[in-house]
């Protein structure tokens, strides 16, 4: 048994897919103590995982005098509490906490990075991550300019911040300072402020969905899709009822999850045409996770769509016969563990549109476009309906090997080190 700390930013999408992780390596024996520098207390512990809060630190820096000033505040002390009166014998941390990994590096610690994402190193025959588009040898030449303007945004950017106190001006300073290896990390990379490399880096997606044309080098370890179909989610029994209710009372319908607005400041223009199109669709209910969005008076008097404001997909996807989302890895993760095909409409936020771009080639769903009219919308969701994508995913899933041996060895390979 290994005493191992997981530590992320708390924040949704990778929370509750390290809860799944940290609940895996329970089962295999391990005790796990779960960590975050933001507040992720309710909801770990609500899980039934060990938690300890850790010093927060600012992501905006304009408040501060001067780069030393940025270091100066950063506090180490209940992590190096938990590592110590725990007894730590691995720390699995998310990629994005670069002040922690740098302090964990510092001290020669054990730590293996964690990734909610598919790998983010260069590749001759795919476009960025942030990027639509399928692997394709013969288009390396573009994919290489795609890499290189990328690449330059963040450059030019952060030439022009050269004289500002940033979190990355101060993480590069302190870099310099530790002697962190170039080796190590990219100071361009995406996704910003800065990307850690050639480090072993545990990559919670299904290796199978990535493009076949992507080799993984040797320290990316795909542990496949970390969803926990018994995590407790925080809603509302009479809204959990209602949602219930819905269904049981439609049981002869085709029953479409729609989850577009649950990332703010999306374009709301997709779900009033999706909600219109399916509103013709005398076949078929949909449910909509509205977010913080309003329902409008269009909206409102749509005979077959259901709207609320947060809906806990796991709890539902059981009774899901297509899910329509932005393409969030973690809602596909989701879906490909229950067995429920996908139409996405990219948000075009962080990775979604590479993830959309790889559900589309994996033939497990299909990829929309904002711009689809109506025509389109309803042309799409009968072909995602279609038999042959829920084949696609469970052909799919029959291909993993055991995921759980897999990540057994992992852990055993890392504490290793130790000895």
């Amino acid at each position: 048994m290994a005493r191992i700390a997981c530590i992320t930013t708390g924040l949704a999408g990778i929370l509750r897919a390290s809860c799944a992780l940290c609940k895996n390596m329970d089962r295999l024996g391990h005790e796990v103590y779960y960590a975050s520098p933001f507040s992720a207390k309710e909801y770990v512990e609500s899980q039934g995982l060990q938690y300890t809060q850790l010093e927060p630190y600012t992501l905006d820096t304009r408040s501060f005098s001067s780069i030393k000033a940025v270091i100066s505040s950063w506090s180490f002390a209940a992590l190096d509490k938990l590592i110590r009166t725990k007894q730590i014998d691995l720390i699995i941390i998310d990629q994005e906490l670069h002040e922690l990994i740098l302090h964990l590096w510092k001290n020669d610690l054990n730590y293996v990075l964690l990734s909610q994402w598919f790998s983010l190193e260069k590749s001759e025959c795919a476009p960025p991550m942030n990027t639509i588009g399928p692997a394709d040898p013969a288009k390396k030449t573009h994919y290489a300019k795609l890499w290189q303007r990328q690449r330059n945004k963040r450059l030019i950017k952060h030439v022009l911040r050269r004289n500002r106190v940033t979190r990355k001006a101060a993480l590069i300073h302190h870099m310099k300072t530790i002697a962190y290896p170039l080796s190590h990390h990219d100071p361009h990379g995406w996704p910003p402020p800065i990307r850690h490399r050639n480090q072993e880096i545990w990559h919670m997606v299904d290796e199978e969905l990535q493009f076949a044309q992507i080799q993984s080098l040797v320290h990316e370890k795909y542990i496949g899709r970390q969803v926990d179909r018994r995590r407790k989610e925080s809603i509302n029994e009479q809204v959990a009822h209602e949602i219930q209710e819905v269904i049981k009372s439609h049981p002869d319908k085709i029953k479409i999850l729609c989850t577009l607005s649950s990332m703010e400041n999306e374009d709301n223009s997709i779900l009033d045409r999706l909600v219109r199109v399916v509103s013709s669709m005398k076949d078929v209910i949909m449910l909509v996770a509205m977010g913080n969005r309003l329902v409008n008076e269009a909206m409102s008097q749509s005979p077959n769509c259901h709207f609320f404001q947060w809906l806990a997909p796991t709890e539902i996807l059981d009774d899901i016969d297509l899910s329509i989302n932005h393409g969030g890895i973690h809602t596909i993760q989701e879906c490909i563990e229950y067995d429920v095909p996908m139409l996405i409409y990219s948000g075009g936020k962080y990775d979604q549109n590479g993830c959309a771009s790889r559900v589309q080639t994996a033939q497990v769903g299909i990829m929309g476009n904002q711009s689809d009219r109506d025509q389109k919308i309803e042309k799409n969701i009968r072909e995602a309906l279609l038999p042959k994508y829920i084949s696609m995913i469970q052909q799919l899933k029959k291909s993993q090997s055991d995921k759980m041996k897999y990540l057994g060895k992992l852990i055993d390979e890392r504490l290793a080190i130790n000895t």
